[in-house]
């Protein structure tokens, strides 16, 4: 299909998982070659097919291959380096999880992680389920 072959292509934000860099119904601006001649790094956000249903999402990368990620409440820690913040105190989780990502895995987390569905769900993405990377925010707002 030609539209595979266009190297940017716009997107409305559907959902409330990248609250709050990103609301329902902005419009963001994908570029689809921006991994063909550098791996993508952790904060980057993503367009991206979900591993199991190939639904589209909208997440952030929080790890890299190699990395050590931990969650502890709401804070993410990469190689012993915290994150920033994903959630409210008020409704974080005060649980601790600990991943080490595999080579050619990345975790993936939308920023509103009470309702994000991302890695700690459906695990390691391989960088092929990429379809670009995110280079721009319209948000609905600003543009009616």
């Amino acid at each position: 299909m030609l539209r595979e072959h266009i190297p940017f292509f716009t997107m409305k934000v559907a959902g409330r998982s990248m609250l709050p860099t990103f609301s329902p119904r902005d419009t963001v601006l994908v570029n689809r070659t921006s991994y063909l001649f550098r791996a993508p790094t952790t904060g980057d956000v993503v367009v991206l097919y979900h591993p199991y249903t190939k639904r589209i999402l909208l997440k952030r990368i929080v790890a890299a291959p190699g990395s050590h990620l931990c969650l502890d409440g709401t804070i993410f820690t990469v190689d012993d380096v915290p994150q920033k913040k994903h959630m409210p105190e008020a409704v974080s989780q005060k649980q601790r999880y600990e991943w080490r990502i595999p080579e050619q895995c990345y975790f993936v987390a939308g920023d509103n992680l009470y309702t994000s569905t991302d890695s700690r769900h459906f695990g390691f993405v391989q960088q092929s389920h990429f379809i670009g990377k995110v280079v721009k925010n319209f948000p609905q707002n600003v543009y009616v």
